[in-house]
């Protein structure tokens, strides 16, 4: 695949896909990413997220085009809810998804979609050590241009790739 793709473009890999009007973040050999503006889609005052992206990867998986990677804080919460910290001393957790084939992903995009179509369970999960929030950020944008750029799958087949760079922590004993 190579970056002649169009900002518009509805066939990746010979199947049909919603097209796309907001140009990418990231445009490597076999993928694109955008960055999800999070503002219009908090939960409410308890929202821990912090990034976003919407990764599209038509190689990773021959039925699913676009992933989900979400990064959140786990300083305590407004209300005193306990965190789950999993991981001594983590910071920050993420979560990657795998996106509903179907959804408008351009209206993801463009803030015209309350609720992210993902589905369970979570590809991967894991928690990091991170001295800020703005070094979160880049590890997981690091994890998304290395999707894009074919060097790290998304697909569950794939989960190994994820552990050995970010452990297994969120990942049950018996699917590691």
């Amino acid at each position: 695949m190579t970056k002649e793709w169009t900002i518009k473009n509805t066939r990746l890999f010979g199947r049909q896909v919603d097209a796309i009007s907001v140009s990418p973040k990231m445009d490597g050999r076999y993928g694109r990413a955008w960055e999800i503006d999070r503002a219009g889609l908090r939960t409410g005052p308890n929202d821990n997220t912090i990034g976003w992206w919407l990764i599209e990867a038509p190689y990773a998986h021959p039925f699913w085009h676009s992933y989900s990677i979400v990064l959140f804080h786990l300083q305590c919460s407004p209300d005193g809810e306990p965190l789950q910290i999993r991981m001594p001393g983590a910071t920050h957790e993420f979560a990657l998804f795998t996106l509903d084939p179907n959804a408008k992903r351009d209206d993801l995009l463009t803030g015209k979609m309350a609720t992210v179509p993902v589905l369970h369970p979570a590809n991967f999960i894991a928690q990091m050590r991170c001295p800020s929030h703005e070094a979160a950020k880049r590890m997981i944008e690091l994890a998304a241009a290395s999707v894009c750029d074919g060097r790290l799958n998304p697909d569950t087949d794939h989960r190994s790739q994820w552990i050995e760079i970010f452990g297994s922590d969120g990942i049950k004993p018996e699917y590691r």
